[in-house]
C-alpha cells in the first residue's frame, strides 16, 4: 500500500480516537455546563464541538474528494453531535 494512503489512514484513526477520548471525558458533564458560556473561542463547549465536527468532515471531503454534507446546526442534540464526531472517518 501507498505510504501517504498508509499515513492518511493513520492520521483518521488517530483523529478518531482523539475524538473518542474528548467524548469520553464530556459524559460527566451536565448539560448545563456543556451549553454554558464559558471562555472559549466558540464560546460552549456544544459550539466547539460542532466546529470540529465541520472542519473533520471539510477534511474527509478533501481527501476522498466528494462531497460530504456537514452537520453544522445551532439545535443539533448532544448525542446526535457526538454521533456525527464518532462517524467522521474513513470507512
Amino acid at each position: 500500500m501507498n505510504q501517504l494512503v498508509i499515513l492518511t489512514q493513520e492520521m483518521f484513526e488517530y483523529n478518531l480516537w482523539a475524538n473518542q477520548r474528548v467524548l469520553q471525558s464530556l459524559e460527566t458533564v451536565t448539560d448545563d455546563l456543556y451549553h454554558k458560556e464559558i471562555a472559549l473561542p466558540f464560546s460552549t463547549i456544544h459550539k466547539l464541538l460542532n466546529h470540529i465536527c465541520y472542519y473533520d468532515s471539510k477534511t474527509i471531503q478533501r481527501v476522498i474528494d466528494q462531497v460530504v454534507e456537514p452537520i453544522i446546526e445551532k439545535e443539533l442534540s448532544r448525542q446526535t453531535l457526538s454521533e456525527q464526531l464518532l462517524s467522521n472517518s474513513l470507512q
